[in-house]
């Protein structure tokens, strides 16, 4: 059962984060794990979130061997804040490459959607924390179902 206000808040998230898409992503299983800037492109809620990266840059490599990630997100008025987990995967996922190519990715890749440098990543979110700090609430953490928190706030998806 949809815990009261969870799916309000999980549709505000999603619908954030169709807006403005970037955020900072990073594996989690480095003790000097650091996050970089990417965007996101994904249908709908609950992801998988697909991200565009070089096939040589610390996040392609690391994700060959699918891992444990996060990536941070901030809202464009700065009054949501959410940390989304899950594993992140190298692809070869070419429908998925194909759906989101736009002008802004093809700068990054002037080879285009075959370019050898492209590595698609794969996040597949399984839990969210979320904070509203204008509305002085404590962090929502919620499963994309909507189910509702555990004693630390942090919802599987």
């Amino acid at each position: 059962m949809t815990a009261p206000g969870a799916r309000d808040l999980l549709t505000r998230f999603w619908r954030e984060l169709t807006d403005l898409r970037t955020g900072m992503l990073g594996l989690t299983r480095w003790d000097d794990a650091h996050a970089q800037p990417m965007t996101a492109h994904f249908d709908g809620e609950k992801g998988p979130l697909w991200f565009y990266a070089r096939r040589d840059g610390d996040l392609a490599r690391g994700a060959l061997d699918p891992g444990p990630a996060v990536f941070h997100y901030t809202g464009r008025g700065h009054d949501l804040y959410a940390c989304l987990h899950g594993e992140l995967q190298v692809t070869d996922d070419a429908q998925a490459r194909a759906r989101y190519w736009t002008e802004d990715v093809a700068r990054w890749f002037p080879g285009g959607q075959d370019d050898p440098d492209l590595a698609m990543l794969r996040l597949t979110p399984s839990r969210v924390q979320i904070w509203l700090p204008r509305d002085s609430q404590a962090p929502t953490p919620f499963d994309l179902d909507g189910e509702p928190a555990d004693v630390r706030g942090q919802v599987r998806l």
